[in-house]
């Protein structure tokens, strides 16, 4: 394989790959919201065709995502209906819809273009990164894609880091803050708790320290928190690391 021939498979394949993260960021969010979405591979579907059907009706590849957009909504209100309406099994409920949107849009497909049809479908734009396509060799066939694909890299950044900046404020404000006593003591175990969600136990220790240099001594955060952080949490962790492992 040549170097040109590398590229343009590096470039297939984070254009690929986009779609997929941007729909396993949306199955993030609603896993989170406590719902098991197993219809997302239909919903994926149907926002596809809904945009293909829409660029290639209006000319416009625009139009046809945001047609896209819209039509995916009713599947998204069917799983919601099912699932948190009727409390019906999300498993089920889900594997039903991908089997019903794969029938629907194979004959809306047949209907429309016919089976073996070579219809053009109009694309959005591509987009040419400054500097970034100027590399040699792998500068424009890695780079050059769709302004879309670009905004869902935003898309996902922005959406892992805001999700993980609030499940942490929420979790040390609403819990660690109020077991613990609502008092000092307990303000400075929330500092330590940020810095575990930060990574490690080091910069629990380190935000602690900080905020007892300018406030005074919190000796029972200085033993919760480590015991917490350093024992229970590194102790778990390496038993999952080690289970997942085998």
């Amino acid at each position: 394989m040549t170097w040109e021939l590398f590229a343009v498979f590096i470039g297939s394949s984070v254009r690929l790959a986009v779609p997929l993260l941007l729909a396993g960021t949306g199955e993030l969010v609603s896993e989170r919201a406590g719902v098991l979405n197993m219809s997302i591979e239909g919903m994926m579907l149907t926002g596809a065709f809904g945009a293909a059907v829409g660029a290639w009706a209006t000319g416009n590849p625009t139009l046809g995502l945001l047609i896209g957009i819209v039509g995916v909504l009713p599947v998204a209100l069917l799983q919601a209906l099912l699932s948190n309406t009727l409390r019906a099994n999300q498993i089920v409920t889900g594997i039903g819809i991908n089997i019903l949107v794969l029938g629907a849009t194979t004959l809306a497909y047949r209907e429309i273009f016919g089976a073996r049809s070579r219809e053009q479908i109009p694309g959005l734009a591509k987009w040419n990164p400054p500097l970034l396509c100027d590399i040699p060799i792998f500068g424009e066939a890695v780079f050059q894609q769709v302004w879309l694909l670009y905004v869902g890299i935003i898309i996902i950044v922005l959406t892992a880091l805001v999700l993980q900046v609030l499940m942490a404020v929420v979790f040390i404000v609403f819990v660690v803050y109020r077991f613990m006593g609502r008092d000092y003591e307990s303000a400075v175990m929330c500092a330590g708790f940020g810095g575990i969600t930060l990574g490690s136990t080091a910069t629990a220790i380190a935000n602690m320290s900080a905020v007892t240099r300018d406030h005074g001594a919190a000796p029972r955060a200085f033993i919760v928190v480590p015991l917490v952080a350093g024992f229970f949490i590194d102790l778990v962790n390496a038993f999952i690391i080690g289970f997942m492992a085998r």
